[in-house]
């Protein structure tokens, strides 16, 4: 990580991705990502962190529209 690298929240990263939050904290407490705490609770993302997940090709389940439709 470079220092003056920006650092995202959870939302942001998920945004990103193409994820829900909750994916991406499961993701930390796995720790299949890389972070940041700024403080005692804050956990950040390093943007180099997001674009290695996208670099190894992850990709987010499709979801079946017909089905959620109901």
């Amino acid at each position: 990580m470079v220092l003056d690298e920006r650092l995202l929240t959870v939302g942001e990263a998920a945004a990103r991705l193409g994820l829900k939050p909750a994916t991406i904290r499961r993701m930390i407490l796995n720790r299949r990502v890389e972070t940041v705490r700024p403080s005692l609770r804050a956990v950040r993302i390093p943007e180099s962190a997001v674009r290695r997940i996208i670099e190894r090709g992850f990709r987010p389940a499709v979801i079946n529209e017909e089905r959620h439709a109901r």
